[in-house]
């Protein structure tokens, strides 16, 4: 990064960071169903597709220009909203530790 710049430092410390945390949070999602489910072609599944998801980000982030900051976060926000949000609603779904009506979290608090 000292070659190319501070700006370029800035960049990837604010897209390259959140992007290996989703790439994480995609492997552990289907390490847990593995071990859960006792399959474990799900472990090699989600372990292939963070691979695959952190292959097209350091392809677009290794291209220059406009296009990198226009189709980073973009793809940043794809894998977020439409993979990483829709397994969280599902494993929260079937957490048994799930926030209920009675549950401190979801009471008023007092004044």
């Amino acid at each position: 990064m000292l070659e190319f710049g501070g700006t370029v430092a800035l960049f990837r410390a604010f897209v390259s960071v959140p992007g290996h945390a989703f790439y994480g949070a995609i492997m552990g999602y289907y390490l847990a169903r593995a071990k859960f489910g006792k399959n474990p072609w799900l472990a090699i599944w989600g372990l292939t597709i963070a691979m695959l998801l952190h292959a097209v980000f350091d392809t677009v982030a290794q291209s220059a220009g406009l296009a990198a900051l226009i189709v980073l976060p973009a793809f940043v926000w794809i894998v977020y909203f439409g993979v990483v949000r829709k397994e969280i609603a599902k494993c929260q779904a079937e957490s048994l530790y799930r926030p209920t009506a009675e549950s401190p979290a979801t009471r008023p608090l007092a004044q």
